[in-house]
């Protein structure tokens, strides 16, 4: 169990302090403006003595709303041999697998913390847990800077989504993931999932875009919270799309030494 450093609320200075706030990958800070509006919507640095997390540190926004103060942390536990490292695990393997074939395990946690108003000590307010057994180098990963903060039914409290990927060595060449979009909502947590990635793009191209039941969709109630989270798995699997041709430019350009071939 790890702890981030101590509460600077101008979460603008990320460049400022050790190695380990490094680590943290600037979330988009844009917010709904509602009234009551959520304010101070940030990267931060919490508290190390009130929340801490699992595995490794690896985005976190702040906010405030008519909650109080509110600390959303991702933190990943990379591939690990889980039958050596975590034989607790065996609780939550899935039936008919075998253990030898399985043998490594992925963990990625959501804990969202909130700090009422006139109270002195954050407390975890939900928490979103999933996991992922494999082998031969699969794995999750967090999308980079897809945690974001809104208030999409104008209630004065705010949600949040983010983006994780299942994939595997072969399937960062390919680029073509299973992703999740997962959104909080009150103590809730709701999920949209369907394959993204360049690779997925390249194939679906010249089809048109429709939600629908092709993907596993877990959505709340609300129907204006329900469209927002289309509207936002769009958005990000977009951006995915886009990271995805990045990589694959820097690939084209490196040979095989790490050095830059110009004639790409």
């Amino acid at each position: 169990m790890k702890y981030i450093l101590p509460l600077v609320v101008s979460g603008f200075l990320f460049s400022c302090g050790n190695a380990e706030d490094k680590q943290v990958h600037d979330s988009a800070t844009t917010a709904v403006t509602t009234v009551p509006a959520i304010t101070e919507v940030q990267p931060y640095r919490p508290d190390i003595a009130t929340t801490p997390w699992d595995g490794d540190l690896t985005d976190a926004i702040y906010w405030r709303d008519t909650r109080g103060e509110n600390a959303v942390i991702v933190s990943v536990k990379p591939q690990y041999f889980w039958e050596e490292e975590n034989p607790k695990a065996q609780d939550f393997f899935p039936s008919a697998e075998d253990p030898e074939t399985l043998s490594e395990l992925t963990e990625i946690f959501v804990t969202h913390y909130v700090l009422k108003s006139g109270e002195a000590q954050w407390k975890q307010f939900s928490q979103h847990h999933d996991y992922l057994f494999g082998c031969c180098d699969v794995y999750m990963a967090y999308q980079p800077a897809s945690l974001q903060v809104m208030d999409a039914d104008s209630n004065g409290t705010g949600e949040y989504m983010l983006m994780y990927h299942q994939t595997e060595g072969d399937g960062m060449l390919s680029h073509y993931y299973l992703g999740t979009l997962l959104l909080g909502y009150e103590s809730e947590f709701y999920t949209i999932e369907d394959n993204t990635g360049l690779g997925y793009e390249i194939e679906m191209q010249g089809k048109s875009y429709v939600l629908d039941d092709d993907q596993k969709l877990n959505l709340p109630a609300n129907p204006m919270v329900a469209s927002l989270m289309g509207v936002k798995w769009r958005e990000l699997y977009l951006k995915k799309v886009e990271q995805d041709r990045a990589e694959v430019t820097e690939q084209n350009n490196v040979d095989e030494e790490g050095h830059a071939d110009h004639q790409h």
